[in-house]
């Protein structure tokens, strides 16, 4: 049976899933960045500490840490349910094993937590289409989702 899930949930991105997977380099992040939809993800926390500038936008800002990490956990134990019938149907080439990612996205979702209360407004609860910022106030935008 196909690996599916009836609706979006909070599951972490490492930093360098970002960088990979949107192929970023020096010149794109040394700008201001937009993450949309980033939940519970680590870009913004390990851009900080690497004096990079990111504002994250997604509607679960609107939870506490506490609530966020509980669904998060929540959606690890559906995903790992999941992944391990389906491990065929996946391309092992940035994990290497079925476990692996769920490693991963429990780390960048201690990042966040630990980042999150007291970040200064730099998690904004926000969806797409409407973003409550003014034209040109970043230089890339970014979405995982």
């Amino acid at each position: 049976m196909p690996f599916e899930l009836d609706r979006v949930v909070p599951w972490s991105r490492s930093f360098d899933e970002y960088v990979r997977m949107f192929a970023l380099g020096d010149k794109e992040l040394a700008g201001r960045i937009l993450g949309c939809g980033d939940g519970p993800a680590s870009l913004n926390s390990e851009a900080t500490e690497r004096c990079i500038v990111v504002v994250s936008c997604d509607p679960i800002y609107a939870y506490s840490a506490s609530e966020i990490e509980q669904r998060v956990s929540e959606t690890r134990k559906v995903i790992s349910s999941e992944a391990r019938p389906n491990e065929a149907d996946f391309l092992w080439t940035y994990f290497r094993s079925v476990e692996e990612p769920g490693e991963v996205r429990l780390r960048a979702t201690r990042f966040f937590i630990e980042d999150f209360p007291g970040s200064e407004g730099r998690y904004r609860e926000a969806a797409l289409p409407r973003l409550p910022f003014i034209g040109q106030e970043f230089d890339l935008a970014l979405s995982s989702k």
